[in-house]
């Protein structure tokens, strides 16, 4: 049987038994609707987010996802930007490898979420702050992916270029991207994913705006379906994510 085949039977399996253990559960103690809502009711609230229908307090809901996703992308081409040209350097040039990596290396130490109040006094509220954190989050991976594709250029290539009277530019464009595109899309892919966690986590934790905005605000006003709706479709931006860079990796590599 086909790989998709055996995903779709652990889906399936898996809503059937949400549907079960939530239907319970509302059954037992009709008060876990606070806190319980099946796949039905899960899929009705999608309806209703779809045709403009949800209920006061999270009707903005499809407007607050275009600006989501506006910041997600924001945040990833800054950091695949900083990322793809920072890594380049580090990797192919000695001198700023032994500068810059011991200090990108103590930053990998330090958990991402503790320097949110930082981000907030310095950007404010809102887009800037959902922004410049999920490029935060987004650049590590990217870097760290590139510096390694840049290294894993044999040497003799490098040399052969020079013989032949390439550029630096070229050099780079010929050589050296070509010959470090795995790990750089598997850092992009990686930088994405961690972009996504960034700008909604944020979200969540300073609820201006966004679908953080939508999920506290749901939870807040008791509209479980809605909450566990938001939520799906945030899991959908980064499951659907990791499947296009998967389709160009494959392409790529």
């Amino acid at each position: 049987m086909r790989t998709w085949a055996w995903r779709t039977i652990i889906i399936v399996c898996w809503l059937v038994a949400w549907q079960a253990i939530a239907q319970i559960l509302l059954d037992i103690k009709p008060t876990n609707r606070f806190s319980v809502a099946t796949p039905l009711q899960v899929g009705q609230a999608l309806w209703r987010f779809i045709t403009g229908t949800a209920p006061g307090p999270v009707a903005d809901a499809n407007s607050q996802l275009l600006l989501t996703l506006y910041q997600i992308g924001l945040a990833f081409v800054i950091a695949a930007f900083v990322g793809l040209g920072g890594g380049m350097l580090i990797g192919s040039f000695k001198f700023i490898g032994e500068t810059l990596e011991p200090i990108i290396i103590t930053l990998l130490a330090v958990p991402n979420f503790v320097l949110l109040p930082i981000f907030w006094l310095v950007f404010g509220l809102g887009t800037p702050t959902a922004v410049a954190f999920g490029a935060l989050l987004g650049f590590f991976p990217i870097i760290a992916n590139t510096v390694a594709g840049a290294r894993q250029v044999e040497i003799q290539f490098f040399t052969l270029s020079k013989s032949m009277g390439a550029t630096t530019l070229q050099t780079f464009m010929k050589v050296v991207i070509p010959g470090s595109a795995g790990p750089i899309i598997s850092g992009l892919k990686q930088g994405f994913s961690l972009a996504v966690i960034g700008v909604i986590g944020s979200q969540i934790i300073l609820p201006t705006s966004g679908l953080g905005k939508v999920i506290d605000d749901a939870q807040g006003y008791f509209f479980t379906p809605e909450m566990y709706a938001v939520i799906l479709i945030a899991i959908m931006i980064a499951v659907m994510s990791n499947i296009i860079f998967s389709y160009v990796e494959r392409r790529t590599v």
